[in-house]
């Protein structure tokens, strides 16, 4: 598989967005970069969205010449195979087990739904395998950008938020309120936050996992509505999250969703990358017995003229100091004057020859 650059560029009608070939950031965040609601932390996700596709195209896509009709037919017989044994298949490899488990998540979303797939009065508990190849090909289609979604917002929450949902899910729906469509599909964004979280949560029961999330997302919701996230789409999500019934229609999308969730976690993520990303002299975590671990960026705020060799966790430094401020003190920063220090700051980041 052949990799290149794609082509960089500020739009003012696409936004952040990503093909095959190109990458484009908002034009707002030329002069707004800075800010929360035109972050250039948004471009992480729009950049995993690539290297998730690479991967799903590695698992199940072939190069021109080969017959693919005649690999799709093997993977839908050993996904059936499996179907039919609880036992450890020999003949069955890792990039099998590793296919099983999207498969299987595909036939499930058929009675329990998906981020964009709301089943109305499913008894919840029906797996229903695919008949045949076209089936479960169709089912791979219709779920591709489901899957892909859940693992990005995974792999962007690990790899470039340092795993903290209490800093990822107010930044992302910083930059998500500014969007008119979202309001429109509220549920979907809600459950697309939920799996994120539930990658941090640590229990092995479903209905635990998601009370705990579902929890986790009020708490940081109250803790930020008063501030950075004081708009009525807040508002609009943290109703329907005390709203039992809807709770209830998200448990099982979310059930189905751990399979994805899960996978992106212990088998995408990479421990190398993620060292990689935070290969910088002046990032450094600070281990406070009485909480979990956190970080800051050792160089102080306005231009600079040293090295940054970690853009994103300057970014990521910059970014949260932003999401502590009250709402009156975010207010009164010149976003103009501090996106050019970022930017110029930036420059400083492209590596050696």
């Amino acid at each position: 598989m052949k990799f290149f650059f794609k082509l960089n560029f500020f739009s003012a009608r696409r936004g952040y967005r990503e093909t095959e070939y190109t990458i484009s950031a908002a034009l707002q965040s030329l002069y707004e970069g800075a800010s929360l609601k035109w972050s250039l932390m948004t471009i992480t996700h729009e950049m995993l969205h690539g290297h998730v596709r690479y991967v799903l195209a590695m698992l199940f896509f072939v190069d021109d010449g080969v017959q693919s009709q005649q690999i799709k037919e093997t993977i839908f017989k050993k996904f059936k195979a499996k179907v039919n044994s609880d036992k450890i298949i020999e003949t069955h490899d890792y990039l099998d087990s590793i296919r099983n488990t999207i498969l299987a998540y595909c036939t499930w979303t058929k009675t329990l739904g998906s981020l964009s797939n709301n089943v109305i009065d499913s008894d919840g508990v029906s797996f229903k395998p695919p008949s045949d190849t076209s089936e479960l090909w169709e089912l791979l289609g219709q779920e591709y950008k489901n899957i892909s979604e859940i693992c990005v917002h995974v792999l962007d929450l690990h790899y470039f938020y340092y795993s903290k949902r209490e800093i990822y899910i107010p930044l992302i729906w910083a930059s998500w309120v500014e969007i008119p469509h979202i309001s429109g599909d509220l549920r979907q964004y809600i459950l697309r936050s939920l799996v994120a979280i539930s990658s941090t949560v640590n229990n092995p029961k479903n209905a635990k996992r998601f009370n705990e999330s579902i929890q986790l997302l009020i708490d940081i919701f109250e803790s930020h509505k008063l501030g950075v996230l004081n708009h009525p789409l807040i508002s609009m999500a943290l109703d329907q999250l005390n709203d039992e019934k809807f709770r209830e229609s998200l448990f099982t999308p979310f059930k189905a969703s751990l399979l994805i969730v899960d996978l992106a976690k212990k088998v995408f993520l990479s421990k190398a990358i993620n060292e990689f990303l935070y290969n910088d002299e002046f990032f450094r975590t600070i281990d406070d017995p009485s909480q979990e671990i956190t970080f800051d960026y050792a160089l102080p705020d306005g231009f600079n003229e040293h090295k940054i060799s970690s853009p994103t966790a300057f970014l990521l430094d910059r970014m949260t100091k932003l999401l502590n401020l009250s709402k009156e003190n975010y207010d009164k920063v010149d976003f103009e004057r501090h996106t050019a220090s970022i930017f110029i700051s930036l420059a400083s980041s492209k590596y050696d020859e």
